[in-house]
This record gives structure tokens, C-alpha cells and sequence, in this order.
């Protein structure tokens, strides 16, 4: 199996990115893998925090923290075959559902930053489905449960 280099980053939130890479370093003699996370400063000219900060920046993003927990332990190791199978398959859970670029650009990864996370737009569908339904029964009363029932969830 040929292994592919790549330098992933994934959207957690309009402030918060994780990062997958599989690459080699010029003065390396094989490839490693790593996660890194980062946490940008309100105006997005820097990072508030970065690097190994995967425990913090991964908070309430289950999918992102489960993976991180799973491939900690082959943090900078070369992956066997297998191995490297077995990422290339835990990440399609990721680009599911965060939106993701590969790059090492700080300014392609602002620019990703601006973008609507696809797990807002999960939760504005849900919103629109109690909202339709709410109208469609043509009461101020319904939208009002409705609302309820939305703030329960």
C-alpha cells in the first residue's frame, strides 16, 4: 500500500481547528504521523493556544476527541500498512462531519475559519424542521411548543 502524505485540517468551530498530518520532515529518514490542535485569537491573526492542546480544543466535539484519543499513542511514529489503513478509515468520520482542508497555510485555515461549521448547519435544519412545523399548524401557541420543544433538545 502506498502511503500518502497529507496535511488535514479540520473546522471544529468558527475559533477552533484540528489537525492530522502524515508527512516527512526534510532531515527524516521515514514519515510520521501527528494530531495538533489550535484555538485562534478573536480577530484571527494569530493562536490564542496551539500545538498539543488536542485535549482542550477538542472539548464538546466528541468525533474530533475520539479519534485524537485513539491515535495518541502512534503520535509521531511511522504507521505499518495496516495501520495507515486503519487512519485513512477513522478519518472519514471526521471530513463527514467537519468541514476540512489540506493545507499548512495559516491563511487558507483562517479563511476555512469563516465558513458556517457543517454541525451548525445540522442543528439550523433541525431548527427549520420545528420551525416549518410549528407554521404549518398556523398558531402562535404551536410555535411556541414548538420552541419549547427545541430548548428541551
Amino acid at each position: 500500500m502506498e502511503k500518502k502524505f497529507f496535511h488535514l485540517v479540520f473546522q471544529l468551530s468558527k475559533l477552533r481547528v484540528f489537525m492530522v498530518d502524515y508527512y516527512q520532515l526534510k532531515g527524516n529518514s521515514s514519515p510520521y504521523f501527528s494530531t495538533s490542535a489550535a484555538e485562534f485569537t478573536r480577530n484571527k491573526s494569530n493562536y490564542h493556544r496551539c500545538g498539543q492542546a488536542q485535549e482542550y480544543v477538542t472539548t464538546g466535539f466528541g468525533t474530533a476527541r475520539k479519534f485524537y484519543r485513539k491515535w495518541d499513542a502512534l503520535h509521531l511514529s511511522d504507521l505499518t500498512d495496516e495501520q495507515y489503513a486503519e487512519l485513512m478509515a477513522d478519518l472519514k468520520p471526521l471530513m463527514e462531519k467537519y468541514n476540512f482542508i489540506e493545507t499548512t497555510s495559516f491563511n487558507q485555515i483562517v479563511e476555512m475559519s469563516k465558513l458556517t461549521p457543517k454541525s451548525q448547519f445540522k442543528t439550523l435544519e433541525k431548527w427549520q424542521s420545528y420551525m416549518d412545523k410549528a407554521v404549518s399548524q398556523s398558531s402562535e401557541y404551536s410555535v411556541l411548543r414548538e420552541v419549547n420543544k427545541w430548548d428541551k433538545n
